[in-house]
């Protein structure tokens, strides 16, 4: 008895000299160093199993991805129990996800869904894959699938009816954004029905559902589009105000000013508009359009050198070919006056 305590001892006491030299030195193992040699010390099998998904969850964090499925795969060659096998499942489809390797994906995900087919999380998996493969009917199969188990759940209607919208499926959309309104109101459903009703011609209804966000919280995007909604109603005021509180939320962004701006000149108040898109200009100096505009209004107010300068600047500042063609037209057009 004594002698193995005094050989406990020994172990402990060269072994802390050991960590205490290493770190004075600072030739202290890093994490994966430290889990490849406790790898090779244990011939447990379940202990493995253990190392490998810790290494793997090191590499993946690193985002040293060959590496991770590497150790997720060494981890699955010594048969884990099901619960780790379907961790293992998932975490090989995420990074497959994340590397584009749809095909890899979708078949760790259904590995996965072979293990634990009631679970949701794998079926919400399953469906991204599915989508980022553009494989829709098949993405479709896995939200009903999920909804036939649970009519509630939030996340299974919110992304079916965020699929039909992407197919252009606007009714069908709307029930499915409703029914996860009514399990989460929260305000990105309020747009997205927006976003359905305008699809489909409902302005009304598409104002309602942005009114209502702007009730609780102030967005410039949901303002933006308050403006765009009330200007194809003739809503000239109720625009005016929309774009003024998205200049007010950020006075930074340029694209408030220009839509104000415009709407201004839609009315021929050029004072004001002048000075919105004058404001435009300064805080985007590679913005054509804002100069286009200001040229517009010296043209409107027989301001022709004042047009051609401006305009001139437009050509200038311009990135884009189609716009560039249209300044040259408008250019040629002050010339013919």
């Amino acid at each position: 008895m004594t002698k193995r305590i005094i050989t406990f001892f020994l172990c402990f006491y060269i072994t802390f000299t050991c960590i205490v030299t290493a770190r004075i030195y600072g030739i202290e193992d890093t994490p994966e160093e430290l889990l490849k040699a406790e790898l090779n010390n244990t011939k447990k099998s379940g202990k493995k199993i253990n190392i490998y998904i810790k290494l793997a969850d090191l590499y993946e964090r690193s985002r040293e991805y060959k590496k991770s499925v590497d150790s997720y795969q060494s981890a699955l060659n010594l048969k884990p129990k099901k619960k780790e096998q379907y961790k293992i499942f998932l975490s090989l489809g995420d990074i497959y996800l994340v590397e584009q390797q749809y095909a890899s994906a979708i078949e760790s995900y259904k590995k996965a869904a072979e293990l634990y087919h009631k679970k949701e999380e794998i079926r919400l998996k399953l469906a991204e894959a599915f989508e980022e493969s553009e494989l829709y009917e098949q993405a479709l199969e896995q939200y009903l699938k999920i909804l036939k188990r649970n009519k509630k759940s939030f996340q299974g209607n919110y992304r079916l009816a965020d699929l039909y919208l992407k197919m252009g499926l606007n009714t069908q959309s709307m029930d499915y954004f409703r029914k996860a309104l009514t399990i989460k109101p929260l305000a990105d459903v309020y747009r997205k029905i927006s976003n359905c009703a305008e699809n489909k011609r409902d302005i009304d209804l598409a104002i309602a559902m942005l009114k209502q966000i702007t009730n609780d919280e102030k967005n410039y995007e949901d303002y933006m589009n308050l403006g765009r909604l009330h200007e194809i109603k003739n809503l000239d005021k109720e625009a005016e105000e929309s774009y003024s509180k998205a200049i007010e939320l950020d006075p930074k962004k340029v694209e408030a000013y220009i839509f104000l701006g415009i709407l201004y000149l839609k009315d021929k108040k050029y004072t004001p508009a002048e000075k919105l898109l004058q404001i435009a200009s300064e805080q985007n100096k590679d913005l054509g359009l804002s100069y286009f505009f200001i040229s517009y209004i010296y043209y409107r107010q027989n301001n022709l050198k004042m047009a051609l300068e401006k305009i001139k600047t437009a050509k200038e500042v311009s990135k884009s070919e189609v716009l560039l063609g249209f300044y040259k037209r408008f250019e040629s057009f002050i010339r013919s006056q």
